[in-house]
């Protein structure tokens, strides 16, 4: 049985709420705090009146039982280009719980700042950028557990490893050059030395303690080769060994990472990003393929990597940042802004190896001051489209539950963006008509 499945039963009398594992027991609370309705009054006492509140829950008797479609609901949550306080992160989670969002990808490593304490590295953990300390990320963690949330941490890497130069020790094995699409500088780890990989052992051996999680993100994208061309050890390394390509360099170094990985955890099952740039990768069987290309390309690339799971966050659906502008100034490199529309209509392909799907709110222009703006309810979308086994074909239909859903995301102190006026909230049929997905 699915561990999240649930059985609601609810009459005049009372409620019984069925569930196999306290993540069931979460998510038929969550169920249940939905169907209450309230509503205000004053009573008139003589020449006083006092205000009234009435708590009920309509069209009873009702019975529901529920489990979703896909066991991965997930949100990346970037905190390495713009720092989050932990009780950003707090509420991030409590606005996951709500919206049926069950993994926080933390993405906690890049080219800005590396954001975990390291004690075997301490330099990587510059005073100039904020991070967190064992205590905090134990206390995410938790806190995740109790909302029915598991947290995967990513690091990122050979690429996006800038921030690695600032620790003594690591930053002789970085290779840096200004980054060909960001323009800022991008590291990329030095594949031809035997410290890199010790160095990455002893960082997943730290990210393993903190993070229990069976699942780890070992990034792998974008990888700018014009950086390994122009150093010397590499080519050597390459001639040496017979690598053809800096494409089969990277499948030679993931490879090596993977084997790490297998000897430290044998349990552990890695996920790594995947879009066009990367077909040339191979992946063990079983491992996970992150898809953050062309969503309508998914299906062509599922056929090639036919032993491996997905996640879908197609950054044409999913990729929240889109049309936000980048950290110059500039357009954002994918636009337009993704409207909760546009993310409801996504096509699922219909895939036994298909995990879930993850909304991704990649970090350059956001902060603690709007983040909820930028997540919610937007991300609530994936959490029903992911979770609900039939898909609502009238948009009017899914606005009316979405505007109550960011109404009820605000009174629970979630910062959300609503998603029409308040006169179409009062007149959906009008505002709507008969628009279908």
């Amino acid at each position: 049985r699915c561990v999240q499945e649930t059985a609601l039963s609810i009459n005049n009398q009372k409620m019984l709420l069925t569930a196999q594992t306290f993540v069931g027991v979460i998510r038929g609370l969550e169920t249940f705090s939905q169907l209450v309705y309230h509503q205000n009054s004053n009573q008139k006492q003589g020449a006083n009146s006092k205000q009234i509140f009435s708590y009920y829950i309509p069209q009873v008797p009702i019975h529901i039982e529920d489990k979703p479609k896909y066991r991965h609901r997930g949100l990346l949550l970037d905190s390495a280009r713009n720092f989050l306080e932990v009780d950003t992160i707090k509420r991030t989670l409590d606005a996951m719980m709500y919206s049926r969002l069950n993994v926080l990808h933390w993405h906690i490593s890049d080219d800005d700042a590396f954001r975990i304490q390291s004690k075997a590295f301490p330099g990587l953990n510059h005073p100039q950028f904020p991070f967190y300390t064992d205590n905090e990320v134990k206390s995410i963690v938790s806190y995740a557990k109790e909302r029915g949330i598991r947290v995967i941490a990513e690091l990122d890497q050979p690429a996006h490893t800038f921030s690695w130069k600032r620790d003594a020790n690591i930053g002789k094995f970085v290779i840096h050059a200004p980054h060909q699409f960001q323009h800022i500088s991008t590291g990329l780890l030095d594949p031809t030395q035997k410290e890199v990989y010790e160095i990455i052992s002893t960082l997943l051996k730290e990210s393993q303690e903190l993070f229990p999680d069976k699942y780890i993100h070992l990034g792998g994208d974008e990888a700018d080769f014009k950086i390994w061309d122009r150093n010397p050890s590499v080519k050597e390394l390459m001639k040496r060994m017979e690598v053809k390509n800096y494409e089969q360099l990277q499948v030679l170094y993931t490879k090596i990472v993977r084997r790490i990985l297998d000897l430290q955890n044998p349990k552990a099952v890695p996920i790594y990003w995947s879009n066009n740039a990367t077909l040339f990768m191979k992946y063990n069987k079983g491992d996970v393929v992150q898809w953050w290309g062309d969503n309508n390309e998914l299906p062509e690339i599922m056929d090639q990597y036919k032993e491996q799971i997905f996640i879908i966050s197609s950054y044409d659906y999913y990729y929240l940042d889109c049309g936000l502008g980048d950290h110059q100034g500039r357009n954002s490199w994918c636009n337009p802004f993704l409207v909760w529309k546009k993310i409801y209509s996504a096509e699922i392909p219909q895939n036994l190896r298909i995990l879930g799907a993850e909304a991704c709110m990649w970090g350059e222009t956001v902060d603690d001051d709007i983040i909820d703006g930028k997540i919610w309810p937007r991300a609530s979308v994936l959490g029903e489209t992911f979770w609900s086994h039939t898909k609502e074909q009238i948009v009017g239909k899914v606005a009316r539950r979405l505007a109550a859903h960011t109404l009820r995301l605000k009174a629970r102190g979630i910062r959300a963006t609503p998603i029409t006026t308040s006169y179409c909230i009062r007149n959906i049929k009008e505002c709507f008509q008969k628009e279908t997905f």
